[in-house]
């Protein structure tokens, strides 16, 4: 079986004297048509190899070869399958679905307390509404910029909907509960938006590049969260308050 058709041996490692190669590796040494021959030190007994592939398909492939050619078979010799992209893959798999049960109990958590508050659950259900736009517009820009979902991203989102819904508490409470006008709220929700995502914005300086990303992406959704509150959200809130009026 010729090596040089599936990957390049990238390292060599080698020790312990005194040994059976035939043990080892069930070929010729001297045969030039053993893909160690270059590699192997005869008085050396360990012979340590790492070979890299360009894709899953190329492993099983070797791995196959090996079977057939009896290497698999030596009780000295052992080969093992190691893959970063499929590990890589496990992690964010895994990171993909905790992610999502944690913004799921995030979003019960939030409408729950905002019934507390409010004592109705459309109020509670339209106070996710400033949240989850902004999120969404998180997705989107990791989306176009192809970001994958790793624990960046999972970080990313957890923190942002843990600061946006503070303002969604202060607004909703104003209108529905103290029946108040919610101008006067305008300028601290303007300025505590501002200070976060200046202070966000300021990991855009960093040299780490997945910081950068962290902090960039957080004051984007911090800023398109503010004129979610701001528009959409008065505009939702203006909608459903006559009904509770004629109620």
């Amino acid at each position: 079986m010729q090596l040089g058709h599936y990957a390049t041996i990238t390292h060599v490692s080698h020790s312990q004297e005194n040994s059976n190669w035939g043990d080892v590796i069930p070929v010729d040494l001297s045969n030039e048509q053993n893909p160690f021959t270059h590699f192997i030190n005869p008085d050396t007994s360990i012979v340590r190899c790492e070979l890299h592939f360009k894709d899953a398909n190329d492993v099983v492939e070797f791995y196959d070869a090996a079977s057939k050619s009896g290497w698999l078979k030596s009780t000295a010799m052992g080969i093992h399958l190691m893959s970063n992209s499929l590990i890589y893959d496990y992690i964010n798999h895994n990171i993909a679905i905790t992610l999502f049960y944690s913004l799921l109990t995030s979003g019960i958590a939030i409408v729950l307390m905002l019934f507390f508050i409010t004592k109705s659950w459309k109020q509670a259900l339209i106070g996710l509404l400033p949240n989850v736009v902004p999120l969404s517009i998180a997705v989107w820009v990791f989306s176009i910029f192809g970001f994958s979902l790793n624990i960046l991203t999972a970080i990313t989102a957890t923190v942002c909907i843990g600061l946006l819904d503070d303002d969604t508490v202060h607004l909703l409470y104003r209108k529905f509960v103290l029946k108040q006008p919610v101008n006067t709220l305008a300028n601290s929700i303007v300025n505590t938006a501002i200070l976060l995502a200046v202070g966000f914005g300021f990991f855009l300086m960093s040299d780490f590049y997945p910081t950068q990303v962290f902090g960039g992406v957080s004051a984007l959704v911090f800023v398109f969260g503010i004129l979610g509150e701001l528009t959409l959200f008065q505009v939702v809130m203006d909608w459903i308050q006559p009904k509770s009026k004629s109620q």
